[in-house]
């Protein structure tokens, strides 16, 4: 049989200097943790609102372009297949699409945008405006036209209503 010793445990009590070294290093620790939650809070909003808002700059340039690659007018004056690019930032980058939004002064909250459309006869340069409806949300075409390169000179004007 094996006899086990009995310990005590004796709590040796902390000053007062050391009691507020150790809060502050837990504040601290919980203000740096605090302030990396909110920054990733954040980047997480910016993600969702660039790649899943239905008013974000890229659905809509994206949707407007399924809109024109399915027009038969584009088509046959384009010719197939029509792919889409940005302006070109560096060589061979072509990401970025010009958009700016801003209020019009009727008050309605609107959005144009200005990319580029190749297909295998022609080029072509896409304008579009959107404009915010009741629901706050761009919703409506003011327009959607594309300017076709080379000759002859030509714009293709959608019709905004079936939009």
């Amino acid at each position: 049989m094996i006899h086990e010793a009995a310990y005590t445990v004796k709590e040796v009590p902390m000053t007062f200097q050391e009691k507020v070294k150790e809060n502050t290093r837990t504040a601290w620790y919980t203000g740096v943790m605090l302030i990396g939650l909110a920054v990733l809070v954040t980047l997480c909003w910016a993600v969702y609102q660039e790649l899943f808002n239905r008013d974000s700059p890229n659905n809509i340039y994206a949707k407007s372009f399924n809109i024109l690659k399915k027009n038969t007018e584009v088509i046959d004056a384009l010719g197939q297949p029509i792919t889409c690019h940005g302006e070109e930032t560096r060589p061979g980058w072509r990401r970025h699409v010009l958009h700016v939004t801003f209020t019009h002064p009727d008050g309605s909250q609107r959005l144009r945008m200005k990319y580029y459309l190749k297909g295998k006869f022609r080029s072509a340069t896409v304008y579009l405006e959107k404009q915010a409806t009741e629901n706050g949300r761009l919703d409506r075409y003011n327009y959607l036209y594309i300017d076709l390169s080379g000759y002859p000179p030509r714009q293709i004007h959608l019709d905004p209503e079936t939009l």
